[in-house]
């Protein structure tokens, strides 16, 4: 018997726990170090000022499968959510008609990186342990 959405619910509830109890000191921390997947977020709240920003886990090593969805084939539900849940996204608001920087460099490289990178995010605030499962946007974990 397949599991139904309460229990799929429950199930990404209490994995996001155990993320947190192990990784709890990243809500304290201005900053986040890991193995970009690599994976970069663009948002469209505040358009024409968008946040974008890198995605990284607070894991080192091979975390391509964190936002590799031709991969993904086979997983469950509850596992792809919890791949998206252990991304870290850092943000800085850029004008959509100025996309241009060291900032926005940065990003494209790491975009189009085919291995995962070792990334460093610092925070001007500490991070928020708040998940995005909405239904419209793919889930996301911290936001800093």
């Amino acid at each position: 018997m397949s599991p139904n959405a309460k229990d799929i619910r429950k199930s990404i509830e209490q994995n996001w726990k155990e993320y947190l109890s192990r990784y709890g000191n990243l809500f304290s921390s201005d900053s986040v170090s890991g193995s970009s997947p690599p994976s970069v977020f663009v948002g469209s709240y505040g358009y024409p000022k968008v946040g974008v920003g890198p995605m990284v886990p607070p894991i080192h090593g091979d975390t391509s499968l964190l936002d590799l969805p031709e991969k993904w084939l086979g997983k469950t539900l509850e596992d792809i959510v919890n791949f998206r849940l252990k991304l870290v996204r850092g943000t800085q608001n850029v004008s959509v008609a100025q996309p241009k920087g060291r900032y926005i460099e940065s990003l494209q490289e790491l975009a189009m990186s085919s291995n995962t990178p070792d990334s460093d995010i610092v925070f001007q605030k500490h991070t928020m342990p708040i998940t995005a499962i909405d239904g419209e946007s793919a889930p996301f974990g911290p936001i800093g």
